[in-house]
């Protein structure tokens, strides 16, 4: 089961602020997914990917040109592979709220990290429930 929570306030300044926060739970197990649940791939693994995919889902963020892609609006030299994440049968998806990868105009950023990316890492008994070839 996947529970997405929004938050939002006014905290000054020129917009209001607001976030995200993705949680998983395996039902059949009572418990919250980790990452470590998933995939045994190291976190600097999987950040690599994310810099691979930044772009691969874009944000909606247009300029006078047209579409701005997201990797020209991060904050960051590295995007960290987070809690912050939830999945489908083709990818995991790690999600970042405003400012925390990026700048305000650039929205949340969603970055998938596909199933055939993480091969050789999934945890068995996960890639079995979700019949992952």
């Amino acid at each position: 089961m996947h529970i997405q929570y929004v938050g939002s306030g006014y905290e000054g300044g020129a917009h209001d602020n607001y976030g995200f926060s993705e949680r998983v739970f395996d039902l059949k197990n009572s418990k919250k997914l980790e990452l470590k649940d998933i995939t045994s791939m190291p976190k600097n693994k999987i950040e690599a990917i994310l810099m691979k995919n930044i772009d691969k889902m874009n944000s909606g963020t247009m300029d006078g040109d047209g579409e701005v892609k997201n990797s020209e609006m991060l904050l960051v030299e590295k995007i960290p592979a987070s809690d912050n994440f939830y999945f489908d049968d083709k990818n995991l998806y790690f999600h970042y709220s405003p400012y925390e990868i990026a700048a305000f105009a650039a929205g949340d950023i969603t970055i998938p990290v596909s199933w055939e990316d993480l091969k050789g890492t999934l945890n068995a008994e996960f890639k079995e429930r979700m019949k992952i070839k």
